[in-house]
């Protein structure tokens, strides 16, 4: 990884900056580059639920999931993440729910696009889901 940025595993310190980058990022892939026309009432209350910092709180001290990010040293800040964990929220006969798992996100901002971090995130996440889901 370039000596600008770190992995690491996501700590209680992000909360506030993960929703953010989660808000922008989303944003940048779905409503800019997939120019889907969510309704923006859609996106507030997504945002305001799922992409919120006590949502992101809930996965942050459930052992059952991680989330690793990637920071800028330079300035602190969060340019990528990935979320993984069960799939307690698939309901489908193919899926157990105490057994399986899943990739749940990866984001990257546009801006931070081509450099790996997708590839490092992607390696990182099956190496936990792997050790916590054999």
């Amino acid at each position: 990884m370039n000596e600008q940025f770190f992995l690491r595993c996501d700590g209680i310190s992000d909360i506030n900056a993960l929703p953010q980058l989660s808000e922008k990022t989303f944003r940048e892939t779905f409503t800019e580059d997939f120019s889907i026309a969510y309704p923006e009432n859609d996106l507030d209350t997504y945002f305001h639920s799922s992409a919120s910092p006590e949502s992101f709180a809930k996965k942050l001290i459930d052992s059952k999931r991680t989330i690793w990010v990637i920071q800028d040293k330079r300035n602190d800040e969060l340019v990528a993440y990935a979320i993984a964990g069960p799939c307690d929220d698939i309901r489908h006969p193919d899926v157990d729910l105490k057994q399986d798992e899943q990739i749940k996100a990866l984001f990257i901002r546009r801006d931070h696009r081509n450099l790996g971090f997708g590839k490092q995130l992607m390696n990182i996440v099956l190496l936990w889901l792997g050790e916590h889901y054999p």
